[in-house]
């Protein structure tokens, strides 16, 4: 393990700078953690709030394909009403009764067609009323979320802008703190810093269990750490180790 100097007194002064070291590090590591997790979450409400916008054009899309559905019948209907007109107009022209029976019968099919067609026309004017109806809740809906998005989104954003200001004094202070800490000592630690959640240095608890994994520390782990010989870490987690009622 990495030493700063074979003295008892020296190696316990690096524990107690890597003490107050670490506690300075690990509110910088929990700022950064929530630094990264506040713009996730807004990125989630985003997603969310995203989701309902498509709802609600969905529903503006569907209002759209009904007036265009409308439109065609209704242009079907217009087609229809001259097709029997021009029908009526035909039959004063007729010779025989047998056209003239023929041209009755086109001109019923026609007016079924148009009663069929004017079925249509009432029923889609129905359904656009209901899809209109529903769009307009939808629409006061989305406003409402809208508002509580960006509510949420500026108070993140405040947060974050406050959390970027105690980061960049708690930086500060870690580079103070950092002064006449052995430089391979220092530079484990930082390793284990970052793979162990902003933790690199803990006591042992309890007697005989590590601080940070809570797993067993060997006896000839416990009878190293209280000769100060060097500065000890778990076998485990790879932790710096030490003894609180003994610093």
């Amino acid at each position: 393990m990495e030493s700063g100097t074979s003295s008892t007194v020296l190696i316990k002064e690096q524990l107690k700078k890597l003490i107050a070291l670490q506690t300075v590090d690990k509110d910088r590591y929990d700022i950064q953690q929530e630094m990264i997790d506040k713009p996730a979450e807004i990125d989630v409400l985003r997603e969310e709030f995203e989701a309902k916008k498509a709802k609600f054009h969905e529903l503006e899309s569907r209002v759209q394909e009904q007036k265009m559905t409308r439109d065609k019948l209704e242009l079907d209907l217009k087609i229809n009403e001259e097709a029997i007109h021009k029908a009526d107009g035909q039959l004063f022209q007729l010779k025989t009764n047998k056209e003239y029976q023929a041209k009755l019968m086109e001109i019923e099919t026609l007016k079924v067609e148009k009663s069929r067609l004017e079925e249509q026309i009432l029923g889609s004017y129905d359904q656009t009323d209901d899809v209109n109806s529903e769009l307009d809740k939808e629409k006061e809906y989305l406003a409402a979320e809208e508002k509580k998005f960006l509510e949420a989104k500026e108070s993140v954003d405040a947060l974050l802008v406050d959390l970027k200001q105690k980061l960049d004094a708690l930086n500060i202070q870690t580079k103070q703190l950092q002064e006449g800490i052995d430089p391979h000592t220092l530079a484990f630690y930082s390793r284990v810093l970052e793979k162990c959640g902003g933790v690199g240095i803990v006591p042992v608890i309890g007697g005989n269990s590590c601080g940070g994994c809570h797993m067993n520390v060997p006896v000839q782990v416990i009878n190293a750490i209280k000769m100060y010989k060097e500065i000890m870490k778990c076998e485990t987690c790879q932790r710096m180790l030490y003894i609180e009622d003994d610093l």
